[in-house]
């Protein structure tokens, strides 16, 4: 009889498996796509070729936001260290109290008091404060707000620039490409 422990580690690695996979078409459309990209280019088909390129960029997009597996890094409220649980993407946190949308709501500094940066551990702590009506609090009194930090190393700090720049990158790619369609 299998113990919850073999459980878990075999559900683990279903996920790890099933997002292997993902990450594989992923990259096998953007190949396709970028090899259409270059040869529209080629042939001064700009507009296409940008067209074809915006999957390009939002397929380094998705991989960083929601498929490569980090961990939470959202410093917990009980031990003031940084969450270990795995999650995947750059994005968000994981299914702990608050990690998920807190992280997000962080990340994109909706609903905050203060972004502050500081030094933590051996990496940055982004701050937000959530707001108790994000939290969902249902007795309607006034909650003290939730602080949100995220200590991060530099390996997951530059993976979230470049989330930002391939979304930037797949907005102005498809935009342009649209815009100077024939």
């Amino acid at each position: 009889m299998a113990s919850h422990t073999d459980y878990m580690a075999a559900s683990r690695k279903s996920k790890q498996q099933q997002k292997t996979q993902e990450t594989l078409a992923i990259l096998i459309a953007g190949v396709a796509c970028l090899t259409i990209s270059i040869y529209l280019f080629g042939i001064g088909n700009y507009s296409l070729g940008l067209l074809f390129f915006a999957p390009v960029t939002f397929g380094a997009f998705w991989i960083l936001a929601v498929e490569v597996e980090t961990r939470c890094g959202v410093i917990t409220k009980t031990t003031g260290r940084p969450c270990r649980n795995v999650t995947y993407g750059l994005l968000f946190g994981c299914s702990a109290s608050h990690h998920h949308l807190g992280k997000f709501l962080t990340r994109i500094g909706v609903q905050k008091r203060a972004l502050a940066t500081a030094q933590q551990g051996s990496g940055q702590a982004f701050t937000n404060v959530m707001q108790p009506s994000i939290t969902g609090n249902p007795s309607g009194k006034a909650a003290a707000p939730i602080l949100v930090k995220i200590d991060e190393d530099k390996k997951a700090k530059v993976g979230y620039w470049l989330m930002v720049i391939t979304s930037v990158a797949t907005v102005v790619s498809t935009v342009t490409g649209l815009a100077t369609l024939h």
